[in-house]
């Protein structure tokens, strides 16, 4: 309703600039004044002024992240083989100094910058209880691996 509403107002907005004008083509209009109101043109073509309304602003799903750390002992394995437009992307994998804690606590995590392509989803594989995991973009690949006290990212194309 809100899009038709707008559509309508700015084809009235249209008309009436070409015909007092008396241009033909698009008339470009420079930016709105006043920040946060809205011109809404009546039908004798002048613009009355409203106010926006301020609501909440909308949740989105997920907790709150304060800060985290990156883990710092992290072997990069072939880096010429990075996409040329990579998104550096932040991933979890298992601590590889991490203590078995039984089967009813999840492994501990931490934190690994990565450098992925920025093209779609990668087929994620993962293999030793999360102390491998494997992203799959097509002609790259990703290939992080946790052990022996260090984190191993290996970059092939």
């Amino acid at each position: 309703m809100k899009k038709l509403m707008v559509t309508t107002a700015f084809a009235l907005l249209f008309c009436a600039s070409t015909v007092s004008f008396g241009q033909e083509g698009p008339v470009i209009l420079g930016p709105a004044s006043g920040g946060d109101t809205l011109a809404a043109p009546t039908a004798e073509g002048e613009a009355i002024i409203e106010p926006i309304p301020a609501g909440p602003m909308e949740a989105y799903p997920g907790g709150v992240v304060e800060s985290f750390s990156l883990f710092q002992c992290v072997r990069v394995k072939d880096p010429h083989h990075i996409h040329p437009c990579a998104v550096p992307t932040i991933i979890q994998i298992a601590d590889p100094c991490g203590q078995k804690r039984g089967n009813c606590c999840a492994p501990p995590c931490v934190n690994v910058q990565i450098c992925v392509p920025p093209c779609g989803c990668p087929k994620i594989k993962t293999r030793r209880n999360g102390h491998y995991v494997k992203y799959d973009y097509g002609k790259y690949r990703i290939e992080v691996t946790s052990r022996n006290g260090k984190v191993i990212v290996d970059y092939d194309d």
